[in-house]
């Protein structure tokens, strides 16, 4: 069973990092020639974002286990990755944690970029959550993550650049 403590401190921990990420995604976009979002702050942010949540959640809750992962929509799972408010399932990738205690199926899932599809802008649930499936393989998701190095890196040196970063250790951030 998931402590009320440990869902606190993920929930303050995602907090933070959102508001991290607010201040970071603006000077990405413009630095990297993305257009301004349509469906939210967070819009095409969710890969580099889960990363950088990903490390965040390492460094403040350490008695979980914590990963990325993703889902996508196909023919065979049309509800892979995240259904938006209006039912539409959409790419998406997002954190869950495991009891570190008792390895295995992940109890959380945090979600720091769900406002683009009309939820919360920082979502912690516990799992399950219906409108969230992961289907992508391992693969995929490591995939994404060399893929996205070079953003990720940029964003936590905008994002510690401003000041906002004093949570995350410097070893976690690099």
């Amino acid at each position: 069973m998931l402590a009320d403590e440990t869902m606190a401190a993920v929930q303050e921990a995602a907090g933070r990092c959102r508001v991290a990420l607010e201040i970071a995604w603006p000077i990405w976009r413009e630095t990297s020639g993305i257009p301004a979002p349509v469906r939210g702050p967070s819009e095409g942010c969710c890969i580099h974002s889960a990363f950088v949540l990903e490390a965040t959640l390492r460094e403040r809750v350490p008695e979980m286990e914590w990963r990325a992962v993703g889902g996508h929509p196909t023919d065979r799972s049309p509800m892979g990755g995240c259904a938006a408010a209006d039912g539409e399932a959409w790419q998406h990738l997002w954190v869950v944690g495991a009891l570190a205690r008792l390895p295995g199926e992940p109890v959380v899932l945090a979600d720091v970029t769900a406002d683009q599809f009309g939820g919360p802008a920082v979502l912690v649930e516990r799992l399950p959550n219906l409108r969230y499936r992961a289907n992508s393989p391992a693969a995929m998701v490591a995939m994404f993550r060399r893929k996205e190095a070079e953003t990720v890196d940029l964003l936590r040196e905008l994002v510690k650049a401003t000041g906002h970063w004093p949570w995350l250790s410097t070893e976690a951030a690099s």
